[in-house]
């Protein structure tokens, strides 16, 4: 997600879920980027840090909902979510 606007139609459309991640855990996480179709607006030439400064600010603007998974396993990170979602 690129703009207020992309934001502010998942908001609409329903509860936006921020996974909080370092940027060192995301990396790990990822792997191959262009194998996993993560979205780079300029391409090739944008880097992962410089993707993940652009969209920290967004995300934490419009989560609803913010979740730090560093360092969770997935089903910790989805106990997490649901017991949060079901606080709503």
């Amino acid at each position: 997600m690129y703009s207020d606007e992309a934001m502010k139609h998942l908001s609409s459309i329903g509860t936006v879920v921020y996974l909080q991640v370092s940027l060192k855990e995301l990396e790990n996480r990822l792997g191959g980027l262009y194998e996993r179709g993560v979205v780079m607006k300029d391409g090739i030439g944008m880097s992962l840090n410089a993707l993940y400064e652009e969209r920290i600010p967004l995300y934490e603007k419009y989560a609803e909902v913010t979740i730090d998974i560093d360092g969770l396993s997935v089903r910790d990170a989805a106990r997490q979510l649901v017991d949060k979602l079901s606080m709503r």
